[in-house]
């Protein structure tokens, strides 16, 4: 409801030559469309927002401008630019004449952890979310509840799902004490999706993942929601209903579409299984290939290792014994690469 205030504000502002007002009605602009969900006309005004500041006259607003700017690009996952700009504001926001003003370091923090962990380095991304706990100091700020859902989210990657049902559930304390559906909502999806894993008989879980789902469908924020969708659609796949397999996995690549890549390699790996039971028109190494553009567009040997096991199963199940031994061993290299980064 606020951007069209915004908007106006910002012709205003540059109608009256003020520079200042300018920047200031298009960081909000890009902080607000990041927060709902849209990656690429946040990166626009925080394009513009940076352009226009000055880092001699306002140092800290350019340093918090391009912080969040960093953040869109990784929501957007332009990773490789996202780590370069995210490693430039955590360093100025750590700089000795700017310790301890910076309220926004800890989400910085765990903006780069969580591009580390999405691309499979866990140890890394665990001495970042080290520091966001430094960081913090034991307090509660606004941006707790993401932190909570980022390593819920980091637990259910390293296949830790016991772990990310206790991490949701503070997460779900958390969002009723800040009044935040977003973090309610993405905290129960995240834990249905974790109990899921655990037992994949679960249909309470499937069903919470489901309704949690809705609620992105309605028009709310849809930040990272693709990796919701991805996940319902492996989890429709795997209880034998394309119909509602191909609707997520058509939401989840939509929303990759729009910048949200998350659920993208999950959603395409469960339209390649679907392929292969003989649902769809296009063959299984249609959507494989999506699958790993979609893992080198997030720099991502994590999600490299997953499409190679799948390509391996469908191999296999086809009689392809010798593309099957040639996707894990594809698999396990990924794995090696990741093991060897992780010591």
């Amino acid at each position: 409801d606020q951007l069209l205030t915004l908007h106006r504000l910002s012709m205003l502002a540059e109608g009256q030559s003020d520079t200042q007002g300018v920047v200031l009605a298009q960081f909000w602009l890009g902080a607000i469309q990041y927060g709902i969900g849209r990656a690429h006309p946040s990166i626009m005004h925080l394009e513009r927002a940076l352009a226009l500041s000055d880092a001699t006259i306002k140092p800290r607003l350019h340093v918090q401008i391009k912080a969040n700017l960093a953040q869109s690009h990784l929501t957007a996952s332009h990773c490789e630019l996202a780590a370069t700009l995210l490693d430039e504001a955590i360093a100025a926001m750590e700089a000795p004449e700017h310790l301890g003003r910076f309220s926004g370091l800890p989400y910085s923090l765990c903006c780069r952890g969580f591009l580390l962990a999405d691309q499979g380095y866990f140890a890394k991304a665990a001495d970042y979310y080290a520091r966001v706990d430094a960081a913090l100091g034991g307090n509660e700020p606004p941006m707790f509840g993401a932190y909570m859902t980022q390593l819920a989210a980091v637990a259910i990657w390293e296949g830790k799902h016991a772990e990310a049902v206790r991490l949701t559930d503070q997460g779900i304390a958390l969002a009723a004490r800040a009044r935040s559906r977003y973090y309610a909502v993405m905290s129960r999806a995240l834990r249905a999706y974790a109990r899921w894993c655990q037992a994949r008989d679960d249909s309470a879980a499937v069903e919470d993942l489901v309704k949690s789902s809705q609620w992105f469908l309605s028009g709310a924020s849809q930040q990272r929601c693709s990796l919701l969708f991805g996940w319902l659609a492996e989890v429709m796949v795997e209880r034998n209903d394309p119909v509602r397999a191909r609707f997520y996995a058509a939401k989840a690549l939509r929303r990759a579409h729009d910048g949200d890549r998350l659920g993208e390699a999950c959603a395409a790996r469960a339209m390649a299984r679907l392929a292969a039971a003989g649902h769809g028109h296009r063959q299984p190494a249609h959507y494989l290939a999506l699958a790993h553009r979609s893992a080198s567009a997030r720099a991502s040997p994590r999600e490299a290792a997953l499409t190679h096991m799948c390509a391996a199963d469908l191999s296999e199940a086809a009689g392809h014994a010798a593309h099957a031994a040639a996707e894990r061993e594809a698999a396990q290299h990924c794995a090696q690469t990741l093991a060897s980064e992780n010591r």
